[in-house]
C-alpha cells in the first residue's frame, strides 16, 4: 500500500529523520536522501543511520586546488581509507605526509607554497557478497570441461536432459564404469539401460502389450500363476490342469475345477444334505425355526422329558388332578363336570353308578364273608363262600312281585 512505500521510502530531508513521514516510529531498511551531503542513507536494524553506499559518486572523484601560502586543509568526498593526494603531482603518502580521516577534508602536515597545485582523487566503494575467488570456485563447481560430482543431482522437479547419444552400439562405454546409465542408439534405434555390466535394451511400445490390453501375434507360455479379469479372442486359449471331475474325487490341491463340474458337485451335495426333505423343512432357516430358534434344543428337550412319567410306569412326586378319566371306555369313568363316576358306563347317572354286578369279597376271619348284587332279582348277603342258597349265611331275596322280601 502507499503508506507502507511512505514509512519506507521518506524521501529528501536536510537532516536525519527521527520519526517517519506519519509521525510513528522509523523501520529498519527506510531510506532518505539527505540534501545537506548529497548522501542516501539507510536505517539499520540498531536504529541508526549510515549511509547507503559509497559517499563518492561513481568510482572516483577529484578535487583540484591552487594553495594559498602555508594552506593544510583541503575539502574531498571519499571514503576513509581510499582517497589520493598528489602536490605537483607527486603522491603524497596518507598517514605521513597528509591526514585523511573525516571522509570530507585533508590536512597537509605542512603548509604548502602559494601556487602549489594539489590533486585528491576519492575512491567509491562497494562490497561483493556472497562471491568465490577462483580457487574455491574450481573446487566447489564442476568445469564446462566435465568432471566427476561427489553428490548428486536434485532438479527439484524439473527436467534433467542428457544427450548420450551413439551412432553404434560398440561406440556404448563400458556398462560397468557407467551402471544405472541411459543412452540411445541410432544403428538400432532403441534405447539402452547399463546394468550388471551389460546394456539392456529398453523395449519399445510396439513390443510390447499394454496394461489397459490389446492383441498379441504370438504365443503367451506362462510357466507361473496368471490371474484375468476376461479373456477374448478368435483363438483358442490352452490351459493345463483343468479337471472336469463332477464328485471331486481327486481332490487336487492344483487342478482347475470347470464349472460344470462344480455346479454338479455342489448340486448334489445339496440334494444329499436335503434328502427329500419337506419342502418347509429344506432350509436351515426353515430346520432352526421348527425347532425355536434354540441353540440348546437338545438341553431343553432332555430337561423337559426328565420332568414326564414314563409309559412303563414311574412314581409320581405330586398329586394326580385331572378334568376327566376313562379307563378302558366303560370299565372306570370320572364326570370332573358333574362330579360323577360311572363303572360299568361312561356316563353315570348318580353319584356312584355301577352298571352290572357288584360283589363285595370280605376277608379275614375264620371264613371269608361276601355281599354279592346280581343282575336278577335276588339280593344275597351271605357270610359263608359255599354253594346253595342257605348254605351256613343268610340269603335276603326280593320278592318276583315287588312287595314280598323272604329272609332264610
Amino acid at each position: 500500500s502507499y503508506d507502507s512505500f511512505d514509512d519506507r521510502y521518506l524521501g529528501a530531508k536536510s537532516s536525519a529523520p527521527s520519526v517517519d513521514n506519519d509521525g510513528d516510529a522509523l523501520i529498519a531498511g527506510a531510506l532518505y536522501f539527505n540534501t545537506t551531503s548529497n548522501i542516501m542513507f539507510v536505517r539499520s536494524g540498531s536504529g541508526g543511520w549510515q549511509a547507503a553506499g559509497s559517499s563518492v559518486n561513481g568510482t572516483s572523484g577529484r578535487n583540484t586546488y591552487t594553495a594559498t601560502a602555508g594552506q593544510t586543509t583541503f575539502s574531498a568526498t571519499y571514503d576513509v581509507g581510499y582517497v589520493d593526494v598528489y602536490l605537483n603531482g607527486v603522491k603524497l603518502l596518507v598517514g605521513t605526509d597528509v591526514t585523511a580521516t573525516s571522509g570530507s577534508t585533508v590536512v597537509l602536515a605542512t603548509g604548502a607554497t602559494v601556487g602549489d597545485i594539489i590533486d585528491i582523487v576519492g575512491y567509491g566503494t562497494f562490497q561483493l557478497a556472497d562471491h568465490y575467488s577462483k580457487t574455491a570456485a574450481d573446487a566447489r563447481f564442476l568445469g564446462l570441461a566435465g568432471g566427476t560430482m561427489t553428490g548428486d543431482i536434485d532438479g527439484n522437479g524439473n527436467k534433467v536432459l542428457f544427450g548420450n547419444v551413439y551412432s553404434q552400439l560398440s561406440d556404448l562405454p563400458s556398462a560397468s564404469t557407467y551402471h544405472g546409465m541411459f543412452a540411445h542408439v541410432h544403428a538400432t534405434g532403441k534405447g539402452y539401460f547399463a546394468h550388471a555390466g551389460n546394456w539392456v535394451a529398453l523395449a519399445n511400445d510396439t513390443e510390447k502389450l499394454n496394461l489397459s490390453g490389446g492383441t498379441m501375434t504370438g504365443n503367451l507360455d506362462v510357466g507361473g500363476s496368471v490371474e484375468f479379469d476376461s479373456l477374448s479372442g478368435t483363438g483358442a486359449v490352452s490351459i493345463t490342469n483343468i479337471l472336469d471331475e463332477d464328485n471331486m474325487a481327486s481332490n487336487s490341491a492344483t487342478a482347475l475345477a470347470t464349472q460344470q463340474s462344480i455346479k454338479a458337485y455342489t448340486d448334489t451335495s445339496v440334494a444329499n444334505l436335503v434328502d427329500s426333505s419337506p419342502a418347509s423343512l429344506n432350509t436351515l432357516n426353515e430346520l432352526a425355526a421348527a425347532l425355536g430358534d434354540d441353540a440348546s434344543f437338545s438341553t431343553t428337550i432332555t430337561n423337559s422329558i426328565a420332568t414326564k412319567l414314563p409309559l412303563a410306569g414311574g412314581t409320581m412326586t405330586g398329586a394326580l388332578i385331572t378334568t376327566g378319566l376313562t379307563v378302558d371306555t366303560n370299565t372306570l369313568h370320572v364326570d370332573a363336570t358333574n362330579n360323577r363316576v360311572g363303572i360299568g358306563t361312561s356316563s353315570p347317572a348318580k353319584a356312584l353308578d355301577v352298571e352290572g354286578a357288584i360283589r363285595s369279597h370280605i376277608t379275614g376271619g375264620a371264613s371269608p364273608a361276601e355281599i354279592d348284587i346280581t343282575s336278577g332279582g335276588t339280593w344275597r348277603l351271605r357270610s359263608n363262600a359255599t354253594s346253595g342258597t342257605n348254605a351256613y349265611g343268610m340269603d335276603i331275596v326280593k320278592g318276583s312281585a315287588g312287595t314280598d322280601v323272604k329272609l332264610s
